[in-house]
């Protein structure tokens, strides 16, 4: 039901005042105080067993990165991810230029610092409405936004260089 003991306290009492029982279709705790505790008891090993796996999967991702394996699943703008190796059942992933997309890349480095035939170096959004303007579009092909031209300017994966786990994804927090 819940991998946190104390959000699935605090749910299920909830759920209980409006008349929801909420029951296990695998687990039979029985009912009274000896149930409750024994619900309990499973939440908290539950919740400890997620934060082992949580463990694992962030180690072995970290690793697949160390060996220099695209770890995630939304690729940057330019570029796309192709499996280089198969070990087992495991994919292997690299990132890989997309030429199409990596030409209008290639643009906006040389709007943000020559410009076009008309003007001098542009701004973000600049960038943003000349590159709307000309007809190009994002990977999903939406028009872009001036958020999307500036991660591409300040990204360091366009100059070769990709940093996994910079950040925790919880707190948000640098590693």
């Amino acid at each position: 039901f819940y991998r946190d003991e104390a959000e699935s306290t605090v749910l299920q009492r909830k759920l209980a005042r409006n008349g929801v029982v909420v029951r296990s279709v695998t687990q039979d705790f029985g009912k009274g105080r000896s149930g409750r505790l024994a619900q309990r008891i499973a939440e908290l090993i539950d919740e400890d067993q997620r934060e082992i796996t949580a463990e694992n999967v962030t180690s072995g991702m970290r690793e697949n990165a160390r060996q220099g394996f695209w770890c995630g699943s939304h690729t940057p703008f330019g570029y796309e991810s192709v499996t280089v190796e198969v070990r087992g059942t495991k994919q292997k992933k690299r990132l890989r230029i997309l030429e199409s997309e990596a030409d209008i890349v290639r643009t906006i480095y040389k709007l943000a610092t020559v410009g076009d035939i008309t003007i001098g170096p542009m701004g973000i959004k600049g960038i943003t409405v000349w590159l709307n303007r000309h007809g190009h579009r994002t990977k999903s092909g939406k028009k872009f936004v001036a958020g999307v031209v500036s991660r591409i300017l300040h990204s360091e994966v366009y100059t070769g260089t990709f940093y996994y786990g910079r950040r925790n994804t919880r707190t948000g927090e640098e590693n």
